[in-house]
């Protein structure tokens, strides 16, 4: 069965970790791969030569490849090119290439790997696999129509989807606990979302608005105004907490130089894994509370927006007496201003609303 544990080896893990970017099955774009370093991968190449070195290069192929070709109904690849890959597996196991350079990756010249194929019962092993490969098309349709819908609101929001990620709060900042199993960064995309949102609308058309409505606006309570405002100016401290999250990551400061000292040692340490998952889980907690936070606040702001647009169109507008002065201050598009505004925000919670986001009260 090494045929069908080479097939079915995970390449796209190990891969991801040269170009943090790449799709699975998406084949449209170029890779770009980038160099790491080789103890990110050191763990993949022993993975990879269980499965490369067990391969019994003199079987028949042929007849292999006209079965697959009977039940498929098509050839997954020629037979000439499987050939080729053969010849070039042949090459590095007999060359030991790899395990020389696990040897330099792990600094360990006496290093020798003992590999080992496993004996697979052929229908449990399909039964599991049919459940697992429907179980996979399922998850990746409802990730595909989750991305899809990602897509439209950031196109709708922003006017494009790509959009500048956080500094050290990113997949790649990610990667090296993902690669000892430690954990990950969660939120990286909604996190850096929320803080272009507030910084490049916020700061700038809702400031705008609310510096009409709410300091210029005549409310007849100013108790009908105070969760307005306090809520616009919470978001834009919210933008200041991100960046200082963000900042605490850096590997020569803070958090992210615990982190840094501690990572080397999480395989012979528990401790210090321990101390990498605890720190881990406060960021996590930290970002999530962060971001619902701010999408309760834009509920809050959104609700008496609208509140404040069913009142402007009476004949005598209740909530603000000289609706009519700010109006025209704003050049009689206050009410556009308004609409506006609050449909950014309806599609900004409706984005927020895409991601799974929970608070570890324990963290």
């Amino acid at each position: 069965m090494g045929f069908v544990n080479f097939v079915q080896f995970d390449y796209f893990f190990m891969l991801k970790k040269f170009d943090s970017s790449l799709k699975e099955h998406n084949f449209s774009n170029p890779p770009r791969f980038m160099p790491i370093s080789g103890t990110y991968v050191l763990e993949d190449l022993k993975n990879f030569m269980d499965v490369a070195w067990s391969i019994q290069f003199d079987s028949s192929w042929d007849e292999v490849f006209k079965l697959i070709k009977k039940v498929k109904g098509a050839d997954p690849v020629s037979l000439g090119v499987w050939k080729k890959i053969l010849a070039r597996i042949r090459y590095l196991k007999e060359n030991k290439i790899i395990e020389m350079l696990i040897q330099l990756i792990s600094e360990d010249p006496s290093y020798n790997e003992v590999y080992t194929t496993k004996d697979l019962y052929i229908v449990d092993d399909f039964i599991t696999e049919v459940k697992k490969q429907a179980e996979n098309t399922l998850s990746a349709l409802k990730e595909k129509q989750t991305e899809g819908k990602i897509e439209v609101l950031l196109n709708q929001i922003f006017g494009t989807t790509q959009i500048e990620k956080l500094k050290f709060y990113t997949e790649a900042g990610s990667a090296p606990f993902e690669r000892k199993e430690i954990g990950r960064f969660e939120y990286c995309e909604p996190l850096a979302y929320l803080k272009k949102f507030i910084l490049d609308y916020v700061k700038k058309d809702v400031k705008e608005l609310s510096d009409i409505l709410l300091v210029r606006g005549e409310w007849a309570s100013q108790q009908l105004a105070t969760p307005m405002s306090e809520a616009f100016h919470q978001l834009i401290e919210n933008a200041d907490k991100i960046i200082a999250l963000d900042n605490s990551l850096d590997d020569s400061v803070d958090l992210g130089l615990k982190m840094k000292t501690h990572l080397p040692r999480t395989e012979r340490d528990k401790e210090s894994r321990n101390i990498i998952h605890s720190t881990l889980n406060f960021v996590n907690t930290s970002a999530a509370r962060i971001i619902l936070g701010s999408v309760n606040l834009f509920i809050t702001y959104g609700r008496n927006l609208k509140m404040v647009l069913e009142d402007c169109i009476k004949p005598h507008p209740t909530l603000i007496r000289n609706w009519k002065d700010i109006d025209h201050f704003a050049e009689g598009k206050l009410k556009q201003m308004c609409i506006g505004v609050y449909k950014e925000i309806f599609s900004f919670v409706s984005l927020m609303q895409n991601f799974h986001i929970e608070v570890n009260e324990d963290a």
